[in-house]
């Protein structure tokens, strides 16, 4: 399940609670291959947390990570999966989501930290699938809104679903079911349908001065191959560096290159906190920002920068309004 977590996971812990969210973190990043931050609950943004990572994990008192997420919570399917755990790791609560991955993913962590996962949902509601997160992993657009409670319900039941035009784990391919996820543009009579649209995809490319072309055109393959993205998503490829034009060339992309103004004047409320290095060099940052740029109106990440080697680091993002 964490590995699905593109977005990145944020940690939020208190003073004593530091070494696991750490521990944690760097499991994360390390085995996972997940981006994941750690955050100082007196420094958090809650809101933008909420908004912008794909899980929240907390390293402290269950009654202060309920007390915070309550006045941020809006309904199962829409809020990110919730994790409580104590400053010793002993025990990992899912507090929301716990249909929607929480379960899953506090069975993970308890496992790596050899601790009790406090699990009070009924077993038979483990690894459901909610349309939206259908919709997140595929980055698809839902056509038809107004469908997916329904079709909610029926996952949640157990009810037989199809998907139609792709493939997921655990459901039918094909459209013999009553309840059906598609992405064809085809008519289902009698059947409740959930229309998706693929999202074009935008990578964004920071690196060294000194350019690996290579490496980055094996990196950007290999991510595209790891979420199960075919090339022909991908719309456009960006960076500071001219160089990486070079690989966009050999992948058939365009290519797009931004300036140090125009870096540092993009403003996102989910742009992962600046590293020392980028301080010390005056940059925002550039892996997310050149995708988030490129996107246009109302961008939003896909996937949180990841490193390419020891020289680059890419970022996916996309937008409605693309």
């Amino acid at each position: 399940m964490i590995e699905n977590l593109w977005r990145g996971v944020a940690i939020v812990y208190t003073s004593t609670g530091e070494e696991t969210a750490k521990k944690i973190g760097n499991w994360i990043k390390e085995e996972k291959e997940i981006p994941a931050v750690e955050i100082e609950y007196s420094k958090s943004d809650f809101p933008s947390l909420w908004n912008c990572y794909d899980s929240i994990i907390f390293v402290m008192a269950l009654e202060g990570t309920v007390r915070t997420v309550c006045r941020l919570a809006k309904s199962k399917d829409k809020d990110p999966p919730i994790i409580a755990i104590d400053d010793l790791g002993r025990y990992v609560i899912p507090v929301l989501g716990g249909h929607w991955g929480a379960n899953d993913i506090a069975q993970e962590i308890s496992s790596f930290l050899k601790g009790m996962p406090v699990i009070t949902t009924a077993s038979e509601l483990f690894n459901k699938v909610s349309v939206e997160a259908i919709a997140r992993k595929l980055v698809a657009k839902v056509e038809n809104p107004d469908a997916i409670v329904k079709v909610n319900s029926a996952l949640l039941k157990g009810e037989e679903v199809c998907t139609d035009g792709f493939r997921l784990d655990g459901l039918d391919e094909g459209d013999h079911c009553s309840f059906v996820i598609t992405v064809m543009k085809k008519d289902y009579p009698g059947k409740k349908v959930v229309r998706l649209s693929f999202l074009p995809l935008h990578i964004g490319i920071g690196s060294k001065k000194e350019v690996d072309v290579d490496l980055i055109e094996k990196g950007i393959r290999e991510v595209l191959t790891k979420l199960d993205i075919p090339l022909s998503r991908v719309w456009d490829i960006s960076s500071i560096r001219v160089e990486v034009g070079e690989v966009a060339k050999r992948l058939g992309k365009p290519f797009v290159l931004y300036g140090k103004e125009q870096i540092n004047s993009f403003s996102n409320p989910c742009l992962t906190p600046q590293s020392e290095k980028l301080k010390e060099v005056g940059i925002k940052g550039v892996a997310e920002v050149c995708a988030l740029m490129s996107a246009g109106e109302n961008p939003r990440l896909v996937l949180r920068k990841v490193k390419i080697g020891s020289s680059a680091t890419l970022a996916i993002a996309t937008s409605e309004q693309t």
